[in-house]
């Protein structure tokens, strides 16, 4: 269960139900739909889509990456996530749909849980950093870069 009731509120404007229970209505983000490859689970949730090589076994401790977007950006967003984190085998989660994004980042959203799309679960050291330059974010391998302050 959510700790907030609004998210109750997303999927039937009379009666409370859980997000997962929208309908067509409110469509996941594209990358949703996209096949799994092998080796990988999807577990959907009730506000985020899951995803994980199969045994995966995350620290008891250790760090994260949170990703935001801005909605015009978010398709594009994702698919540098994944182009990134399938490939290196590294657990990653993202919002379902574009309201759940609206409503997580909004002004009366808790600070300790809004501002991010992605969340990114790096097992230890060995995944290469993230480097931040003047405004942008690339990765270390000439990979997807970001702008910050656009």
């Amino acid at each position: 269960m959510h700790e907030s009731y609004e998210f109750y509120c997303l999927a039937d404007r009379t009666f409370y139900e859980t997000p997962a229970n929208r309908g067509t209505q409110h469509p996941d983000f594209a990358l949703s739909g996209r096949a799994v490859p092998d080796g990988w689970r999807q577990v959907p949730g009730q506000t985020w889509m899951h995803y994980a090589p199969d045994g995966l076994k995350l620290p008891a401790q250790g760090w994260k990456i949170h990703v935001s977007a801005r909605l015009a950006d978010v398709e594009r967003t994702l698919e540098a996530v994944w182009e990134y984190c399938v490939p290196r085998g590294i657990a990653f989660k993202f919002l379902r749909n574009e309201p759940v994004l609206v409503m997580v980042n909004s002004k009366a959203a808790p600070r300790g849980s809004s501002g991010k799309l992605v969340t990114i679960y790096p097992t230890d050291a060995v995944h290469p950093p993230v480097h931040h330059r003047g405004g942008e974010i690339q990765l270390p391998d000439g990979g997807a870069r970001a702008s910050i302050n656009e």
